[in-house]
């Protein structure tokens, strides 16, 4: 997860090259139907690499309903973050340790588990001795 000052395609592109590398390139993607995922450049890139991609309706965000919930407290935190003169990017990354190292209830497991197959210690963790 990276903060970005922009939603053109030319940020979008190598942010989504960066991440593929790290983790691999997944074979669907679905998106909203706003910038930079609406222009010929995105839809080409993604033909280029292999990769379905879908659009969720247009101003219906129940369409990524996950996303969404993800989205809205760390749109939250980001907000607090600048008001109260904290380091967003720093924030931003303890926010994640947290999301990524707790257990989910539909899924049963943390991100982290089932995308590394091993657990990942937060804070809270570390400071109760739980390792």
């Amino acid at each position: 997860v990276e903060i970005v000052n922009s939603t053109e395609e030319k940020t979008c592109i190598p942010n989504l090259d960066t991440t593929f590398a790290r983790y691999g390139i997944p074979s669907k993607i679905k998106t909203d139907n706003g910038p930079p995922f609406n222009g010929k450049e995105f839809e080409t890139y993604a033909k280029t690499l292999g990769i379905e991609w879908k659009t969720i309706t247009p101003l219906w965000p129940q369409g990524n309903a996950v996303v969404e919930r993800f989205m809205k407290p760390m749109g939250k935190l980001l907000k607090t973050a600048e008001i109260e003169g904290m380091n967003r990017k720093q924030e931003l990354q303890r926010f994640l340790l947290q999301y990524r190292s707790t257990r989910h209830q539909t899924t049963k497991g943390a991100p982290c588990e089932l995308l590394f197959n091993r657990q990942i210690w937060d804070i809270y963790q570390n400071s109760q001795g739980k390792k």
